[in-house]
């Protein structure tokens, strides 16, 4: 929850601030395995759903 809370914030500030180029960081490595992971099929809807909303939001962002 706290990376998606993170995507959502780095989106809004992009569009008030207009910078480009944004670094996430995170030290959880669950989490961090979850956003790299291929298998999204494996995992629990609730996770997944968190996953893929992170993806839209952050697109290219590292």
């Amino acid at each position: 929850m706290a990376a998606l809370l993170g995507a959502r914030l780095t989106k809004h500030l992009q569009a008030v601030l207009e910078c480009e180029n944004v670094f996430l960081w995170s030290d959880s490595q669950i989490t961090l395995h979850w956003l790299k992971s291929d298998k999204s099929k494996t995992l629990q809807r609730f996770v997944k759903n968190r996953v893929n909303e992170i993806h839209e939001l952050t697109g290219s962002n590292q």
